[in-house]
């Protein structure tokens, strides 16, 4: 199941879908983060290669822990970084509060969409949903804050699975690369 944002002509529209419980949540789980210091997603450019695989390293790290038994193969996802990220098929973001990285998403474009593809986060803040509220702050910053067209799924696992349509990640965010 989808919810297509096309329909929605901003942010408050959206947020008036959804169920109370969940507006909710979601806004008093950032204001509580907000009231732990500065709350910002920082996108990773093409030109920052070296600073994500850091940061990759950490994600990986924390995805590990919470899926343990998961393989992966060695050096898979720092070659997509290395060859996706400059080419701008790659989006890679932190939710960083106070100037700490909380969660992390790659997302890939594909004929003109962008699919959550691989994210992770801090398991010391379990009770903050900071997976949800990066993929909200995306949708605030980069899609419906801008009018640019989204859809938005669930994973079977209750993340979050955003899928952007041609033309409309970019230019909302100036810090977000342009997909080809």
């Amino acid at each position: 199941p989808y919810i297509d944002l096309t329909r929605f002509q901003s942010m408050d529209d959206y947020l008036a879908s959804i169920s109370h419980n969940m507006r909710h949540e979601l806004r008093g789980k950032l204001r509580f983060l907000r009231k732990q210091g500065d709350v910002r997603l920082r996108y990773y450019g093409p030109d920052e290669i070296q600073a994500a695989l850091v940061s990759l390293e950490t994600m990986l790290e924390f995805n590990r822990r919470r899926f343990p038994l998961t393989w992966r193969a060695q050096g898979y996802y720092a070659n997509l970084v290395r060859q996706c990220l400059p080419a701008r098929t790659l989006l890679m973001s932190e939710l960083v509060v106070d100037g700490q990285p909380l969660s992390w998403t790659l997302d890939f474009f594909y004929h003109g969409r962008m699919y959550k593809y691989a994210c992770a986060f801090d398991p010391g803040f379990p009770k903050w949903s900071v997976g949800n509220l990066h993929t909200y702050l995306s949708l605030e910053e980069s899609t419906l804050g801008e009018q640019h067209r989204a859809s938005l799924s669930s994973r079977v696992d209750g993340e979050w699975m955003v899928v952007f349509r041609a033309g409309s990640v970019g230019a909302a965010s100036p810090k977000a690369p342009r997909p080809p």
